[in-house]
């Protein structure tokens, strides 16, 4: 996960908050990362901080790093210290909390996803992938279907398994799942919500969720509204003002 409230396209104060170490199997998906960072067990954290350091355009950046995790105290208190979030979690634990913050603490939660659909004998039937803002008159991540509380209470309590990207493959090999061929489209899409949030092209503002089909190369706006009883988002703005 990242937290940010800055890129190197003219703001300047980023941190990046994750707890992983860059490993072999991580080379092919993570940019700037090389056999020399996994022989010195470097982290995720040092890689990027390093290739954002190397590419930023602003004058005096500002970038720090965090080895903490969204779930324990001090990160929570860490990340609640920013303007603006995006989610690159896939864990829903973490989901939750800051799919929590975003409407408690109206910390504004840039979100997406992929999902790859595959045939019996592996080979792709489709992928997609979507994002969001998640705010305060938006649909949070429950009621666009993108977390699973009864899935975060048992990630909470360590009994939830691996969660897959590419349902029905077939047993992964110790490389793991790479979706990374297709990650950078969701990055663009994730940087595209935060555009229109942001800057309101048109003064229009975020489009709300969008999901990206591959097989049909289709773009399509969701029709996700907040449940009346959702308990982070009031369906009703005259409800949530008069509470």
């Amino acid at each position: 996960m990242r937290e940010i409230t800055g890129l190197p396209s003219g703001l300047v104060n980023i941190t990046i908050m994750d707890f992983d170490l860059v490993e072999e199997r991580n080379l092919d998906r993570l940019i700037g990362a090389t056999r020399r960072d996994v022989s010195l067990r470097r982290t995720k954290i040092h890689v990027a901080s390093r290739e954002a350091h190397r590419n930023a355009t602003a004058d005096r950046p500002r970038i720090r790093v965090s080895d903490l995790s969204i779930c324990e105290p001090n990160g929570l208190l860490g990340a609640l210290a920013h303007d603006i979030i995006f989610c690159c979690v896939d864990r829903p634990w973490p989901r939750a909390i800051i799919n929590t913050m975003a409407y408690t603490d109206l910390v504004p939660v840039i979100d997406g996803g992929i999902a790859i659909d595959t045939h019996p004998d592996g080979t792709m039937r489709n992928a997609t992938w979507r994002s969001h803002v998640v705010r305060p008159d938006r649909p949070c991540m429950v009621c666009t279907r993108q977390l699973d509380m009864g899935q975060a209470a048992l990630d909470a309590q360590g009994l939830l398994d691996d969660l897959s990207y590419i349902a029905a493959a077939p047993d992964q090999n110790p490389s793991g799942q790479n979706v990374a061929p297709l990650s950078i489209s969701v990055t663009a899409a994730l940087l595209a919500q935060y555009v229109s949030f942001s800057v309101a092209p048109g003064g229009i503002g975020d489009p709300g969720p969008l999901q990206y089909v591959l097989s049909a190369h289709d773009l399509q706006h969701l029709d996700h509204s907040s449940s009346a009883g959702c308990m982070y988002e009031v369906a009703d703005p005259e409800a949530r003002q008069s509470g």
